[in-house]
């Protein structure tokens, strides 16, 4: 059930079964046109995976286990989200990732999960999980813009909606759907200014305008991804999504762009 994505999601262009080892993948970032590289919720480990035969190609440690959720590449460095909010910014030395800076981002949200670098390259989009701890915002859902290379990094909301809101404009779609919302992933459609964001509980992608309007959405079946969590855009603009294992393995799918 869907409108509006610009991509064929009935027919991925590849899909694999992906290693027992990546059974709790979490965060994805595109490396080049065939590489992307991720984190599951476990091992503080790197894999990198070729898209087009869903082997891992690399392994490097960057440090000890921890419950990381999100991942982005920014410029050569790669940037690490723990649930708790913390950010870890990983260089290569070696065979190994060295973090290089720690942020703790200190937002009123008790999970964090969703991160990649916006389009413009200049910053990073953290999306929570969670609701806002206020009990009068639990319905608001808040996306993040943070510039690491700012002398005192502060996140600021790049757009703000509501689950209701959220329905809302589902419903202008012919979508009559009210899900819960809990962004796992984020992302920035390179030259179209849209945010792809998933909600790994409702298994739905949601697709945003700059001012927090749902312009696309798209619900998967259970058994194509039981529980999407990372996604990233390749350069050539196709869509990357992986979904965490539930009665099979972890799997990750490609998804070819058809329109604007």
């Amino acid at each position: 059930m869907g409108a509006a994505t610009g991509y064929d999601l009935t027919r991925p262009v590849a899909s694999f079964a992906l290693p027992a080892e990546l059974a709790e993948i979490s965060g994805l970032a595109a490396v080049d046109a065939h590489t992307v590289a991720c984190v599951e919720d476990e091992t503080g480990t790197l894999f990198f995976v070729d898209v087009t035969s869903g082997a891992v190609t690399q392994r490097l440690s960057f440090g000890k286990d921890g419950d990381y959720e999100g991942l982005a590449r920014l410029d050569d460095a790669f940037w690490v989200l723990r649930s708790d909010g913390r950010l870890l910014e990983l260089r290569r030395e070696g065979e190994r990732m060295k973090r290089s800076r720690r942020l703790d981002l200190e937002l009123a949200h008790e999970e964090v999960e969703g991160l990649e670098a916006a389009a413009d390259g200049r910053a990073l989009l953290v999306a929570p999980k969670s609701a806002p701890h206020d009990k009068g915002a639990r319905d608001v859902r808040r996306v993040y813009r943070l510039d690491p290379a700012a002398a005192e990094p502060v996140p600021t909301v790049l757009f703000e909606t509501t689950t209701g809101r959220i329905a809302a404009d589902l419903g202008g779609l012919g979508l009559h759907a009210h899900p819960d919302v809990r962004f796992s992933s984020i992302a920035e459609q390179p030259g179209t200014g849209r945010y792809f964001a998933l909600s790994g509980p409702d298994r739905a992608l949601l697709v945003f305008t700059a001012d927090g309007t749902v312009c696309g959405a798209w619900f998967f079946p259970r058994q194509d991804l039981p529980q999407p969590e990372g996604l990233t855009f390749l350069p050539s603009g196709d869509l990357v999504i992986t979904s965490e294992a539930d009665r099979g393995p972890a799997r990750l799918v490609v998804y070819r762009r058809v329109s604007d």
